[in-house]
């Protein structure tokens, strides 16, 4: 009897946990672009607004970077990894990326890595705009990784190990596992 109780109050858990983010799939008012490009980007970033992003990413930011994209995701960076989680609160790679198109670009998304690959076009690494999402296969054959690229080879994933972070894709980890990016 103790043992269905308990398996009852996982099930509650994992439900409650889904519910939370199923509430966070409504989009916010943003500005949006639909080439996939910056959106809300015109006037560019003023110097302070670069030396903030510079600071908080660690590489320097460039000045006509999406001012929305880049306040997201720092605001995002060091959420927790959690396992189909899209909060704040806490997320999983495509979570992470499927708030991002949500909020930044206002377009819905599938809700796996393999998933926004198949619905995205096919972008080479040397043709990656920001915006666009990179995709991973880590020791799977299909896709099951995906991040949000931002410039000069950095893009924002939720890591399984560090959580929201930014990445290089010529680190050897990165540059071993890349397969190909993705555009709307």
């Amino acid at each position: 009897m103790q043992n269905s109780h308990f398996t009852v109050k996982i099930y509650i858990f994992f439900l409650s946990l889904f519910l939370a983010g199923c509430a966070s799939l409504f989009p916010l008012k943003t500005t949006k672009d639909t080439s996939g490009g910056s959106a809300g980007s015109s006037s560019g970033l003023s110097s302070s607004e670069m030396a903030k992003y510079t600071q908080a990413f660690g590489y320097p930011v460039n000045s006509k970077a999406n001012p929305a994209l880049l306040a997201m995701v720092k605001d995002w960076l060091g959420t927790p990894y959690l396992y189909a989680g899209n909060t704040i609160l806490g997320a999983d790679c495509s979570g992470f990326v499927q708030q991002v198109y949500l909020k930044i670009y206002e377009k819905p998304t599938a809700r796996t890595a393999d998933g926004m690959e198949a619905q995205s076009q096919a972008v080479s690494k040397t043709g990656l705009k920001e915006g666009d999402m990179v995709f991973f296969k880590i020791n799977t054959p299909k896709v099951g990784h995906v991040g949000v690229y931002l410039q000069d080879g950095y893009f924002a994933h939720a890591s399984s190990s560090k959580g929201v972070v930014i990445s290089n894709l010529s680190e050897t980890y990165y540059a071993k596992y890349f397969v190909g990016g993705g555009r709307f």
